[in-house]
């Protein structure tokens, strides 16, 4: 966690893509819902 807060983002799991978007997807609505301003996103593995 930390990391997220030193360079702005970090690699929370790895999933195949249909499910890291619909996580990712889930997490940032979830987030917003309370009211964080957190979100999440989908990215190729390098």
């Amino acid at each position: 966690m930390i990391t997220a807060h030193r360079q702005g983002s970090c690699v929370v799991a790895v999933f195949t893509r249909d499910v890291a978007e619909t996580k990712a997807g889930r997490a940032t609505d979830a987030g917003k819902a309370a009211g964080f301003p957190l979100t999440f996103a989908a990215e190729p593995e390098e």
